[in-house]
């Protein structure tokens, strides 16, 4: 696997314990979270192309040397909808944040209640050059 590919992998994976990707064109069912406030976008800390929205429990912050075209190509990858800004903090349980060695690309991986963070966790772990960050 090369190392772009590794970058993406954890942005296309499915997410552990959350819907599938085409759960996030559906509505929430009875005791589940809306989907992710467009209203609540994080101000932009860092050259951002955009977000992708997999789903009400995972969004995606592409940032660094990603193009607007290049991101919006790894989050179609992903089943998502790209969109402008950056990814929401409210609600979040935690950031997988994978940079490619050599690279200023930068993927933030965003989950959302509900959740198994000490699960997430681990799986991010498994990508190379990744980090958790609590919220």
């Amino acid at each position: 696997m090369t190392p772009r590919a590794c970058l993406l992998a954890l942005a296309c994976a499915a997410p552990l314990l959350a819907a599938p990707a085409a759960a996030a064109a559906e509505r929430p069912k009875a005791g589940e979270p809306a989907p992710l406030p467009s209203a609540s976008l994080a101000p932009a800390q860092a050259r951002s192309p955009g977000r992708c929205e997999v789903s009400s429990r995972r969004c995606i912050d592409f940032e660094g040397d990603f193009s607007a075209g290049s991101a919006q190509a790894a989050c179609a990858k992903a089943g998502g909808t790209f969109g402008p800004g950056q990814c929401p903090r409210e609600g979040r349980l935690g950031t997988c944040f994978v940079r490619r060695p050599g690279s200023a690309e930068k993927v933030l991986t965003r989950h959302y209640a509900p959740g198994d963070t000490k699960a997430l966790r681990r799986e991010c772990k498994k990508a190379p050059g990744s980090a958790w960050l609590a919220r």
